[in-house]
């Protein structure tokens, strides 16, 4: 059966149910915010921060765009999916543009550490990413090389990582997050980019994207 639109890759491995759109709002994330997770406003010194949202984003090597295949998208889509089980994470909202990434995440563990989140979903995404592009004798495999014989996916460092401090700071980075093809022309709406959480939240059961906890 053909898949409808800018509805991603079925993955039985990360079922999900998410709320109608439209069905929250500002106040009722304040409230949930506040009243569950006991968020620390204003405090950003932890970047690893129980009850906290983080919002991430990371690149590929030199910024090159490494991912415009769509196989290498799945590829990434597929490790993040890997990564929520193996780190305990929710995911609010992701866009897999092909030069970077963006993520929303909400860590359920307390003791959850940044790194070990990237690295379980750079680590397996850049093998199984680099294998295909020298089997396939991709062109783009010669921008990811390092030195001779080594080659790398993605830009090295942690990227970007803003802790969540102010409620209504969640609906705006969802927004922001999703509206990245827009911005980049790829589509005329957000819905459209099958690789992001906005596509997924139209699907009839969202693959990789979480309820929102509100």
């Amino acid at each position: 059966m053909s898949r409808a639109p800018g509805t991603a890759k079925p993955n039985p491995s990360c079922p999900g149910i998410l709320r109608e759109p439209g069905s929250w709002n500002k106040a009722q994330t304040h409230e949930f915010i506040q009243g569950k997770f006991h968020f620390k406003m204003g405090n950003r010194k932890s970047y690893c921060q129980p009850g906290a949202i983080h919002e991430l984003t990371f690149s590929t090597f030199k910024k090159q765009h490494l991912l415009a295949d769509s196989r290498d998208k799945q590829f990434v889509l597929d490790a993040i999916c890997s990564a929520k089980s193996s780190q305990n994470f929710h995911l609010l909202a992701y866009a897999i543009m092909s030069n970077h990434i963006h993520l929303l995440i909400f860590p359920q563990s307390e003791n959850y550490k940044i790194s070990k989140i990237l690295y379980a979903i750079k680590s397996p995404s850049a093998i199984k990413i680099l294998a295909r592009m020298k089997e396939s004798k991709n062109k783009i495999y010669s921008l990811t090389e390092i030195s001779a014989g080594r080659h790398r996916l993605w830009q090295t460092g942690g990227g970007y990582d803003r802790i969540i401090t102010e409620p209504n700071e969640v609906i705006t980075s969802i927004e922001y997050i999703e509206n990245n093809p827009v911005k980049a022309n790829l589509v005329r709406t957000s819905e459209n980019y099958m690789y992001s959480s906005a596509s997924d939240r139209k699907s009839p059961i969202p693959q990789l994207v979480d309820p929102l906890p509100f």
